[in-house]
């Protein structure tokens, strides 16, 4: 089982086959990575079988493991660490050759040189807009003679003094 420990890092087919894009200035660059989705998928079929090994020994009984070289435990443990191995080398291997084909993709296309965006001016209207009519002001002569009220108190006449307080 140390033996297993030691050697699961190395254990998985894209962990062993699946060569990385090389990653310059933040992108990657397809020259020399792996494309196949070979060993990720054999990854994905190891990955199914522990999987179903540890299963089948989690649904059986211990004495079902009698005689045999590796007990009902060591098989649902090595199944366990071996099903999330294989797990963990094909998402690696098909996050790597994905980005390795569109590295690819995008160093075989030429370079374009972007066209600057075009502004349009905006049309013009048509017909000019109508002309405001003119406001003849008035000013306001101011009362002298105490005359007309004035229109800050609504145009009505000023109530008659108390007794006792003369008239202005």
């Amino acid at each position: 089982m140390a033996l297993l420990g030691a050697l699961a890092p190395q254990l998985g087919c894209s962990f062993l086959f699946v060569d990385k894009p090389t990653v310059s200035a933040g992108y990657a660059q397809g020259s020399n990575c792996t494309t196949s989705p070979i060993a990720p998928a054999l990854d994905l079929v190891l990955m199914l079988w522990q999987g179903a090994r540890f299963v089948s020994a989690a649904g059986s009984d211990d004495n079902d493991y009698d005689g045999e070289a590796l007990s009902r435990g060591a098989v649902m443990s090595s199944g366990m660490l071996l099903f999330m191995l294989f797990g963990a080398s094909m998402v690696s291997g098909f996050t790597h050759t994905g980005t390795c084909r569109e590295a690819q993709e995008v160093a075989r296309e030429p370079l374009r040189p972007e066209a600057e965006p075009r502004i349009e001016p905006l049309p013009r209207p048509a017909v000019a807009p109508p002309v405001a009519p003119a406001v003849e002001v008035i000013p306001e002569v101011p009362a002298t003679d105490g005359g007309p009220p004035s229109g800050a108190d609504g145009g009505q006449p000023l109530p008659p003094p108390p007794d006792g307080v003369p008239a202005r």
